[in-house]
């Protein structure tokens, strides 16, 4: 197997040959198919665009000696999107490639939901009740 690129491999199903289980070349699972180094630096990406939103709103990309550096930071964006697409779409493309089960697309879409909507409805919730409180 080479070390310059990813293998998909199925689950094995035997208990023997523990050893052939662990490589030193770099593997997905077909069953997690995730990859935590593209969603650190989705992470990066996107601390990037708080930081540069933030700077935005206080001035400090204006006034600062380093605001033309934070103000660079809206690169986060074209970043985080591109990654996000991927990242997104990768469980599809794995469950095609490798012949297994197809994505259940109502569960899916549940899980997106009940991890977009609540942060969704908190942030409409600071944008409405805040500048009430600050009246």
């Amino acid at each position: 197997m080479s070390s310059s690129t990813f293998r998909l491999r199925r689950p094995s199903s035997s208990a023997s040959g523990s050893a052939s289980a662990v490589s030193s070349s770099p593997q997905t699972d077909a069953k997690n198919p995730r990859l935590p180094a593209l969603d650190a630096i989705r992470g990066a990406a996107a601390v990037a665009i708080v930081i540069y939103h933030a700077g935005i709103v206080t001035g400090f990309n204006v006034l600062s000696p380093i605001g033309a550096l934070t103000a660079r930071l809206s690169v986060g964006v074209p970043v985080f999107f591109a990654l996000s697409g991927f990242l997104l779409y990768r469980p599809f493309v794995v469950a095609r490639r490798i012949s297994g089960p197809r994505v259940d697309i109502r569960r899916y879409y549940r899980r997106r939901l009940v991890r977009i909507v609540p942060a969704y409805w908190l942030v409409i919730a600071c944008v409405v009740l805040i500048p009430v409180w600050l009246s």
